[in-house]
């Protein structure tokens, strides 16, 4: 009884977790029309940092998701700063011009 019990938690978590993950693409596609797949791979690099810290350096996993969720915040504010400085650029603008 106490296997199935855990299986039945371990099951809604799960689920919990792929539903997170659907509703997260189903608003990113409905509002920019477009599939992105940036939303998990920067979910599974939080993991594996989660994953790393825990299993090779032994930090507790409360503190390994305390450093990682700053560290990927930081790496998604990066990437838009980037990609808003990117796009505003001349020679960029005249690329996607011309391609059109």
């Amino acid at each position: 009884m106490e296997v199935f019990l855990q299986a039945l938690v371990n099951g809604i978590l799960l689920g919990g977790f792929y539903s997170l993950m659907g509703m997260g693409q189903n608003i990113i596609f409905g509002v920019m029309n477009i599939v992105n797949f940036c939303h998990g791979e920067m979910l599974m690099v939080g993991m594996y940092i989660t994953y790393v810290l825990y299993t090779y350096f032994g930090v507790e996993l409360a503190s390994a998701r305390g450093c990682t969720t700053p560290t990927m915040v930081r790496s998604g504010l990066f990437s838009t700063s980037c990609s808003t400085y990117a796009s505003s650029s001349e020679r960029l603008r005249q690329i996607w011009r011309s391609s059109s």
